[in-house]
């Protein structure tokens, strides 16, 4: 759910304190998409990126309301009980918008993120399959005097999220499309054909 682009200083504080704000609550979550991406194959936040997206489980939808609206934040007009929920606040005089990601235990392989980057929830052939083994135990990474939460294994992740040219700096909807095939994302590149 794009919104403006935040500069990358903005958008780095938000990703510290919205992690701050989790630890309290639960280690169950992790960046992903943009956020991570960026953490992983920059080491930073993109630059020109405009939230920060999270992972966790369905389960803690309501304890994760209740603490950002707790503490100032409010929901934008995306908020879809179980499957996401972006929070919107203020650093400074930046509007800073945070995404949720909330998946399901799918089967032994797979855990279903019904939302992703198509936000149709209830379509079933837009539901996202993740696997396990690349995305559980999370770890943490040291970022500007902080940890922050990444998958397992992000390059397999970055891979399977954005294609084999995750690497190179691409513009969504201008050099590629994401799509879902199957329940897995497939990237199409603007010059292939799909």
């Amino acid at each position: 759910m794009a919104g403006p682009n935040i500069a990358k200083e903005i958008n780095s504080e938000s990703l510290i304190k919205t992690c701050k704000l989790l630890d309290n609550i639960t280690n169950e979550y992790t960046v992903f998409f943009g956020t991570m991406l960026g953490l992983h194959r920059e080491g930073d936040i993109i630059d020109g990126d405009d939230d920060c997206d999270f992972l966790v489980p369905s389960k803690l939808y309501n304890k994760i309301k209740n603490l950002f609206l707790s503490n100032g934040y409010i929901v934008s007009n995306f908020d879809v009980k179980d499957h996401f929920t972006q929070f919107k606040s203020k650093i400074g005089d930046t509007e800073v918008l945070v995404d949720f990601y909330y998946y399901f235990d799918y089967d032994e392989e797979f855990i279903i993120d019904k939302w992703n980057f198509y936000g149709q929830p209830f379509n079933k052939q837009k539901w996202m399959l993740i696997p396990k083994k690349y995305l559980f135990d999370f770890k943490k990474i040291k970022y500007k005097n902080s940890l922050i939460p990444l998958p397992k294994d992000p390059e397999y992740l970055c891979q399977y999220l954005y294609g084999e040219r995750y690497k190179e700096k691409l513009i969504k909807s201008v050099d590629y499309q994401m799509m879902i095939v199957n329940n897995k994302p497939k990237i199409v590149y603007k010059w292939e054909k799909n």
